[in-house]
């Protein structure tokens, strides 16, 4: 990731900046994560984010970033060397569901334009793909389109600055 914000670190952090984007809000999305409420309206636009399956990459962006942060809850702030260890492919399925007044493709825009205003165009997010749900045959209103992202979560690791740039000593033995 090209700029880190420590407060957002989950699937369920970025359902709620995606839900309260501007595109959203403007075209009132009625938003949920996981499972949909039993009593939804089918006159309004719908979207759902549904977990699917994850991928992981060692490594993540290429340097070492210095901060100040706590190494644990509830401990003063110190001066930290963070880098990414492992890179979560987040997935993640966003069920689109329109309604009289909003049809399909201007929901898939919107969802596509908050998902930039979130993560930009920096490779924080990837578009790995899109579906149509048909209801029946033939495709109806009340018939959706899942499009399939995957977010990169990093995995970091903290370590006190003094640490980090210190090397280690080791020694081999002989045989």
């Amino acid at each position: 990731m090209i700029s880190i914000d420590w407060r957002y670190r989950s699937r369920e952090d970025f359902f709620e900046l995606w839900a309260k984007s501007t595109e959203m809000q403007r075209l009132g999305v009625t938003s949920y994560y996981g499972k949909m409420a039993e009593n939804w309206s089918a006159g309004l636009p719908v979207a759902r984010w549904v977990p699917t399956a994850d991928n992981y990459e060692r490594g993540g962006f290429p340097k070492a970033v210095d901060t100040a942060l706590p190494l644990a809850p509830g401990q003063p702030s110190q001066e930290v060397t963070a880098s990414a260890i492992w890179t979560c492919g987040a997935g993640i399925d966003i069920q689109l569901y329109p309604s009289a007044v909003t049809n399909l493709q201007t929901l898939i825009d919107s969802a596509l334009l908050a998902l930039d205003d979130i993560f930009g165009a920096s490779g924080n997010y990837t578009v790995t793909g899109g579906r149509h749900m048909l209801k029946d045959d033939y495709q109806t209103e009340s018939d959706g389109y899942a499009l399939s992202i995957a977010i990169k979560i990093p995995t970091f690791r903290l370590q006190p600055r003094r640490t980090a740039g210190t090397t280690e000593i080791t020694q081999e033995a002989e045989v």
